[in-house]
């Protein structure tokens, strides 16, 4: 009996040893630093997290416009170091890392972050610039004048091709600061591009008296090369003593050509007048007047005068 309870006694102490190193690991373990500590959130934190990656999901499927910088080398300054300038330019991209979504998520609220969701630009939107700025840069080549972006907006691409608003503003900083809507040409085409067909010349002060600036006032869809607007007023007495105002557009031809090869026939058999024998080959490389029209008037003296207007323009 003795030995049996010596026994006992002996598996008693072993159970006890066991529960106690098994409690003491627990200790050690709910004591002991996690090692992934850094990267638990609070609920708040965890909640504010799963929001903004909806954030970031959903910026990546819209996008939104935004200036960004554009430096450009315009020459040397009087040290000879190399001057830039910073033109700017506008794009549909604000992908946002999640450091830079959680720092919006503490800066707004919900409501307002909804309202940044609804600013995004649609896919099929023009990103555009809202504002322009002529800036003049003195170099050793001269004051050089640069058409910089001050500003972007998002803008829903019109049905057809239709003049919109342009600001530039001019010599700004300055006594003579003046801004002026040059126009822009945007719109759906199905053939060729939205492209200005008329314009007008306006005069604004300067440091150097009156400036002249071209301003868009007409658009529509023409190709590369392509005829514009352009008026010449004379007196006509054809019927009275007193001239009458006669205004002509005589038209100019603007745009470029791809350079396609052309083929000008110099010499055709006689027999078949189809069949070219000698031609000259070249390159379609200016825009040139193809069609015209006579207008006739009449000078103080009588005399018959003729002005010639182009009505249509082509590569040749």
């Amino acid at each position: 009996m003795t030995s049996r309870g010596a026994c006992w006694a002996l598996l008693g102490c072993a159970v006890i040893t066991c529960l106690g190193n098994l409690c003491l690991g627990l200790s050690l373990t709910e004591l002991r630093p996690h090692k992934n500590s850094q990267q638990l959130f609070s609920t708040q934190e965890t909640n504010q997290w799963l929001f903004t990656e909806d954030l970031v999901t959903e910026s990546s499927r819209s996008t939104c416009c935004v200036r960004h910088e554009k430096h450009v080398t315009i020459g040397f300054g009087i040290s000879g170091e190399m001057v830039q300038l910073d033109v700017g330019k506008c794009r549909k991209n604000c992908r946002t890392s999640h450091m830079e979504s959680l720092q919006l998520s503490k800066d707004l609220n919900g409501s307002s972050m909804n309202e940044h969701l609804q600013q995004s630009c649609p896919e099929d939107w023009m990103c555009i610039p809202s504002s322009s700025a002529v800036q003049r840069v003195s170099t050793l080549r001269g004051l050089q004048e640069f058409t910089v972006v001050e500003g972007c907006e998002c803008r829903e691409r019109p049905p057809i091709c239709t003049r919109e608003s342009s600001s530039l503003l001019l010599h700004p900083g300055t006594p003579y600061e003046t801004r002026l809507d040059v126009g822009v040409c945007s719109g759906h085409c199905q053939l060729g591009g939205c492209r200005p067909l008329r314009n007008k010349t306006v005069t604004v002060p300067g440091p150097n008296g009156a400036e002249c600036h071209s301003v868009i006032e007409q658009c529509a869809c023409a190709g590369s090369c392509y005829r514009t607007s352009y008026m010449e007023t004379v007196y006509d007495y054809v019927d009275t003593d007193e001239p009458l105002v006669k205004e002509i557009d005589v038209g100019r031809c603007v745009g470029s050509c791809s350079g396609a090869d052309t083929r000008k026939c110099v010499f055709r058999d006689k027999k078949t007048a189809g069949k070219c024998v000698a031609g000259l080959y070249g390159k379609q490389t200016s825009c040139t007047p193809s069609q015209f029209k006579v207008h006739r008037y009449s000078d103080k003296e009588k005399r018959t005068k003729e002005v010639i207007s182009i009505t249509a323009c082509k590569c040749l």
